[in-house]
């Protein structure tokens, strides 16, 4: 008999339950832990009163069978959506479904029943999504509607760093060489990794300037306008020292010109958040040198693959061999869900046509901000 079971909040009762299940699941990503999952809702989701934590546990028979790691958040005042944690800050979401109940028809029904059953919800949105990981379907199609669908971009890695450079095309191989030169010849080209928590925190601030930086610059909505977005960099500290997260920074004569923070987890590295100077360094293409110098460390370390995760930036095309598609899925379970969709799918065409019209940039910006943090 299925029967489920709604956490608000994060315990050791939640803790425990979470762990179990990923230890008897399959085809997870570095989004799914538990300690990221409390990481970000610690530090984005309680500083947001409209954000109210719902993980759904469902048991078959007393046993944990399925976790749905979700929230349900408030839009326009009066709209309650149920989302992942972490949306709209981690590249992959998952249900965490047991292995042995990864296929089963039943489980998925009964946990799509019940999430449509909540209370005062009025659209289910689950964004990025992995079609399949490590051989493992979320296809969920079948109970939900697909709304929008993506690629995400990976690369399995040779065994050698050279093996790696002869693979690539001789123009992206050639340029990178000579980028590394030029900087070099301007003085000492340095790669750290970050542990210390004091130059983390320093390594934090700098990686927020660069993004900002840029995302002024491609006139997109600013991440870090919300503050809590930096403290959630700031407690990811905590999986540095357990070897999970990764802070590193290229640096020229001492001072930082890319910064990027990145995951390790069961043999994948993640590359999650790079961030460069674009004033004086750059024409030298940092980030890409910064990226080199990464790939070079994983290799020797043995990681099997390394993983862009979601978006389609051209830079990606010269070193993936691999892809995943990501799906966005989206059902509205009233009326008043119904004429939201519709006016944000309205809402999205516009901002995207809008982003080709360069001189109505700046003044539409402004708009779109305000409409998007209501």
């Amino acid at each position: 008999m299925f029967s489920y079971k709604i956490y608000n909040s994060f315990g050791n009762e939640l803790k425990i339950i979470w762990n179990n299940l990923l230890n008897r699941s399959l085809g997870h990503t570095i989004f799914q832990l538990y300690e990221i999952n409390k990481i970000w809702f610690d530090s984005v989701g309680v500083a947001e009163k409209k954000l109210k934590l719902h993980v759904v546990v469902i048991f078959f028979n007393n046993e944990v069978v399925a976790l749905s790691p979700t929230l349900i958040k408030k839009k326009y005042f009066f709209l309650k959506e149920l989302v992942f944690i972490g949306a709209g800050a981690f590249d992959y979401h998952q249900l965490i479904i047991c292995n042995q109940q990864q296929s089963n028809e039943a489980v998925l029904k009964y946990l799509f029943r019940t999430l449509r059953g909540l209370r005062h919800v009025d659209i289910i949105s689950l964004n990025n999504v992995p079609l399949e990981y490590k051989n493992i379907s979320n296809d969920y199609s079948r109970f939900i509607k697909v709304v929008n669908r993506s690629t995400a971009l990976s690369t399995y890695l040779p065994s050698t760093y050279s093996v790696f450079l002869k693979a690539l095309k001789s123009n992206i191989r050639g340029d990178t060489n000579r980028q590394i030169r030029r900087l070099e010849k301007l003085g000492s080209l340095e790669y750290t990794h970050i542990v210390d928590k004091f130059e983390y925190s320093k390594f934090v601030k700098k990686l927020i300037a660069f993004k900002r930086e840029r995302y002024r610059k491609k006139l997109v909505k600013d991440l870090f306008n919300n503050s809590a977005y930096g403290v959630f960099l700031e407690k990811i500290h905590d999986l540095i020292v357990d070897g999970i997260a990764h802070a590193s920074n290229l640096s020229l004569n001492g001072e930082v010109i890319s910064c990027h923070l990145g995951f390790n987890y069961d043999n994948r590295y993640y590359y999650y958040m790079p961030s460069f100077g674009e004033g004086l360094w750059g024409k030298y293409s940092p980030s890409r040198v910064h990226l080199f110098k990464i790939i070079d460390e994983c290799i020797e370390r043995g990681i099997s693959c390394f993983d862009f995760t979601i978006g389609e930036e051209g830079y990606k095309k010269y070193f993936v061999d691999s892809s995943i598609e990501v799906l966005c899925y989206s059902e509205s379970l009233n009326l008043l869900g119904n004429v939201i969709v519709v006016v944000e799918r309205l809402y999205h065409i516009l901002k995207a046509t809008l982003r080709k019209i360069t001189f109505l940039r700046k003044i539409i910006l402004k708009i779109l901000n305000i409409t998007t943090n209501k």
